[in-house]
């Protein structure tokens, strides 16, 4: 009688556990997927490389950080990562795209290039506005609107209650500590303008279709020189604060005496208390000599020294803003045209790679939209940016446009 041929231990454990259903779910559709143990004692399993159930490819790298997994995941251990964070996979190989999703790629390139101009405008007026938000403008322009309300029907005791209102609310005792936090806020911002870290996340083989231009072949070092730049040009004037400053103390502290004068009942001169020429007055005017003897002055003198003080306030501040704004102009005039020449080659090269197979209508989608919710700080500020661009002439549709770009991607 013939023996039985022994089986390999191994081999047999290996058939029964190809047997037993290991149930691993697609992260898309959540379909079953078919395994193979690669390693018994550890249980390591190889996966296929699609879903048979809707298609996916089962990512083996983390699309973030290239991080090899071990096993299916949705989240990479390494960066944390999404991985799979759409209802269909968004592959960057060459592949043949559906006329319909091509059309929506078109429609979205299209749409994309449109935006060019407007969002040179918007670079421009961010920085402007990021300029006119410094505490010494902030302050002048506070004060200033207080003061406005003033009319000559106002009676002296109002006057004086709303200029002592309006100091109050002008306060500059952290003047030099904001100007300080203004200055690294554009500096950030300048540092953070860039759209290769969307193209890296989305089209990471992009260098095949888009190079070229600087902010696009060495986008750090680039970036960095221009934020650097940025900085040194807002902060040509800063010194200029120090004056400022003095202007305001000089009326906080000379304020107990205009608010007297203003009250006392037998003062019958009619004037609203500031010189006609609200901002009229020679910069710099109002130093210590103009306020020497200030106690020997008649009240008449004296308001006309407080009318002149106030006059210098406003407009060292504004002539300081002014100035800065001027400074920074070339260089955000060079930035803006820069962007302008580098998104171009941008869209070139993402026509190349739809013309060549690729679907690039998740990477104008990332482009186009935001990625999240604006808080309401960015929403604030860019609410600003908008209501000067209309006074300068953006159109009702170039608004529409601009604004469904600052939201996330509508959901369909």
């Amino acid at each position: 009688m013939a023996k039985k041929k022994k089986q390999n231990p191994v081999a047999v454990e290996r058939d029964q556990l190809t047997k037993v259903a290991r149930r691993v779910e697609c992260p898309v559709c959540s379909s079953d997927l078919l395994t193979e143990f690669d390693d018994l004692k550890n249980e390591i399993v190889t996966l296929p490389n699609f879903c048979s159930g809707c298609g996916s490819k089962i990512l083996s790298n983390c699309p973030g950080c290239n991080h090899t997994f071990r096993e299916l995941t949705r989240f990479c251990s390494e960066c944390g990562a999404k991985v799979y964070g759409n209802t269909q996979p968004e592959t960057h190989s060459k592949t043949e795209s559906t006329s319909s999703n091509q059309a929506d790629a078109e429609n979205m390139l299209a749409r994309c290039r449109n935006g060019i101009p407007v969002a040179r405008r918007v670079i421009r007026e961010m920085f402007l506005v990021m300029v006119r938000l410094n505490p010494a403008n902030r302050s002048a322009h506070i004060f200033c609107d207080a003061v406005s309300h003033i009319t000559e029907t106002t009676s002296r005791p109002e006057i004086a209650d709303i200029v002592g209102t309006a100091l109050n609310e002008a306060d500059l005792s952290e003047a030099q500590a904001d100007l300080k936090s203004s200055h690294e806020a554009i500096w950030q911002m300048a540092n953070d303008i860039s759209v290769i870290e969307i193209l890296e996340r989305k089209f990471p083989t992009y260098l095949q279709f888009i190079k070229g231009h600087e902010w696009i072949d060495s986008p750090e070092t680039i970036r960095e020189a221009f934020a650097d730049r940025m900085y040194r040009q807002v902060t040509l004037h800063t010194l200029e604060l120090a004056t400022i400053e003095e202007h305001y103390r000089q009326l906080v502290e000379f304020y107990p005496r205009y608010q007297e004068v203003m009250n006392r009942s037998g003062f019958l001169n009619g004037l609203v208390a500031f010189s006609a020429g609200f901002f009229g007055g020679n910069l710099g005017v109002a130093g210590a000599e103009m306020w020497a003897n200030w106690q020997g002055k008649n009240d008449q003198e004296f308001l006309d020294i407080y009318g002149r003080a106030v006059d210098d306030f406003t407009n060292a501040a504004f002539s300081f803003t002014q100035k800065t704004e001027e400074a920074v102009q070339s260089v955000v005039e060079q930035f803006a045209d820069d962007y302008v020449s580098s998104t171009k080659l941008i869209y070139d090269g993402l026509e190349k790679a739809m013309q060549s197979g690729h679907n690039i209508l998740p990477v104008c989608e990332a482009l186009f939209y935001v990625d999240d919710p604006l808080e309401a700080e960015g929403a604030e500020f860019l609410e600003l940016v908008i209501q000067n661009l209309k006074e300068e002439g953006l159109t009702a549709s170039e608004e529409r446009e601009l604004r469904a770009g600052l939201k996330p991607k509508p959901e369909h």
